[in-house]
């Protein structure tokens, strides 16, 4: 198995790396750094330049930039802007020509392609993004009915707010085909969902095509969102197959810091939190809908203040399992997990047994080497 880190921590730069070398690891994942490129090599460890694809702290992002709500107002999420937006996009991809060209980049790891998750922004309307002008065109191109699109999607997010009354939103905890109903009464989401991921599909081929351009050899990797929260983002693993050599799901079961962005238990809870708190599902119907719509390891006595905790190992383990099923033997599939958890050695493990072939963590800490040195002991090392 490939093991792979990403950042690297406070400490000296080339202490860190022949720490990760005598341990078994295959490669690393830091902002652009010339040092790092040039110490990775004299370890025989890849080194991976990381990028975040729709960033807004640039001096090209102004508000104008930014997603837009069903109703006109402009949204923040994930510290990133509207995926169509041409200025946005052609920033990440001037990062990638620079980045991909410099000595000793194996590859680049693009993180935040995507649209807004619900754990993305405070405001639950951020998530119900983007209908600004840029996605308009985009979606007139490939032949989407914006108007619709635009419309269902406003019912839905009133529906779960609670400005409208939809009685089959309660038949919710019941099953998936009450899901189906609902949506299928709504089919402008429907093609909502599927141009979020066609954007996100262009914008990655896109960016393999400049990676190619500068570095032929060069891995294009890919952070993306668990199997259970990917179509929800515009992230389709199997669309996404011909564009990206390395998939790494972000499989964090209980990272605790902030918001939660791409972390199971927290994107999940948050939906059940919009449920409850506007009066559609009472808390255990909330529960059993997340279970039935994620397929996940949920206690179904749990509450959503214990889901909001953490969720047990196997999720690792049936996340990895669907990841593997979408992708086949065709593309590298190194999960990424939390570094920072309690169950470190039976989540490696959960990873290993579905057949993934390696494990990424996050994030380096100082001190890390003795867990470390655990949860792999037994595991097999190289590529």
């Amino acid at each position: 198995m490939r093991f792979f880190m990403h950042g690297l921590g406070d400490q000296s730069k080339e202490q860190t790396l022949a720490g990760l070398e005598t341990m078994g690891f295959s490669g690393v994942v830091t902002g652009f750094d010339p040092e790092v490129l040039d110490l990775a090599s004299r370890y025989h460890l890849e080194a991976f330049v990381f990028t975040h694809a729709y960033t807004a702290n640039t001096a090209v992002v102004d508000e104008t930039c930014l997603a837009e709500d069903v109703y006109g107002s402009k949204q923040l999420w994930f510290n990133s802007a509207c995926p169509n937006h041409p200025a946005v996009q052609q920033q990440h991809l001037d990062n990638i020509r620079t980045w991909a060209g410099a000595k000793g980049a194996a590859g680049i790891y693009v993180d935040g392609a995507r649209f807004a998750s619900p754990c993305s922004s405070a405001d639950m309307r951020a998530f119900f993004t983007c209908f600004c002008s840029h996605c308009q065109s985009a979606a007139l191109k490939w032949g989407y009915n914006f108007s619709r699109m635009r419309r269902d999607v406003t019912v839905l997010l009133e529906s779960i707010t609670g400005k409208r009354a939809t009685p089959s939103l309660q038949n919710l905890s019941w099953g998936g085909g009450d899901l189906v109903s609902v949506l299928l009464r709504l089919p402008g989401v429907f093609d909502w969902l599927a141009f979020r991921s066609q954007s996100i599909e262009a914008h990655m081929q896109d960016a393999r095509r400049v990676l190619r351009q500068v570095n032929p050899t060069a891995a294009l990797a890919m952070y993306i969102f668990s199997p259970s929260l990917a179509p929800w983002v515009g992230q389709d693993y199997q669309a996404l197959q011909p564009h990206v050599d390395i998939f790494a799901p972000m499989i964090y079961r209980s990272l605790q810091a902030g918001e939660g962005p791409a972390c199971l238990h927290k994107e999940v809870g948050r939906i059940g939190q919009w449920l409850v708190e506007n009066g559609v599902l009472s808390e255990p119907a909330a529960v059993e809908f997340l279970r039935t719509l994620t397929g996940l390891p949920i206690d179904p006595a749990t509450t959503l203040d214990h889901l909001d905790k953490g969720l047990p190992p196997t999720a690792v383990a049936v996340e990895t399992s669907k990841a593997k099923n979408l992708l086949g033997p065709k593309n590298l599939l190194i999960p990424i997990i939390q570094l920072a958890d309690e169950a470190l050695d039976e989540s490696v493990k959960a990873v290993a047994a579905s057949e993934a072939d390696g494990v990424n963590f996050f994030l380096y800490e100082d001190g890390c080497v003795d867990v470390l040195t655990t949860a792999l002991r037994g595991m097999p090392k190289g590529l």
